[in-house]
């Protein structure tokens, strides 16, 4: 999955261009969305990982979770997707990898407001996918 395609997934594709606004009120609703999205991709990450290594006990679990969810695995998704190239068309400066994890948290929380739990669960499956095979020996 590539950006376009991500863009692609939102009922109104207004939703996925806010995100991208420079003005101050626009920055609020950015936080807002950042908000709602680290939580979303916190629940359905959590129920992944719970149904995928059901041998796995709490700890393990809390592992394999926390890393997933970690600024180093969405700044790594950002740039698998090539967030950073369109960030600079929009001419934000100091993209850093906390910059594009706060982004990828806002697009999915947007996601999820625009198009339901159904839809940001399979753009977060999609996304996160080959990460969460490849950490499941944390």
């Amino acid at each position: 999955m590539d950006l376009k395609n991500l863009e692609q997934n939102f009922k109104e594709t207004k939703n996925f261009k806010k995100i991208f606004n420079h003005n101050d009120a626009s920055k609020k609703e950015f936080q807002r969305l950042e908000f709602i999205g680290d939580r979303v991709l916190a629940l359905i990450l959590a129920t992944e990982v719970y149904k995928k290594f059901s041998k796995f006990n709490e700890g393990k679990l809390a592992n394999i979770f926390s890393y997933l969810t970690s600024s180093i695995i969405l700044a790594k998704i950002a740039k698998k997707i090539k967030l950073k190239n369109y960030i600079k068309k929009k001419k934000f400066n100091n993209i850093s990898d906390k910059v594009l994890s706060d982004f990828i948290e806002a697009i999915l929380g947007s996601l999820y407001l625009d198009s339901g739990i159904k839809k940001v669960t399979s753009v977060i499956i999609d996304l996160w996918e080959v990460e969460i095979i490849e950490n499941e020996n944390l």
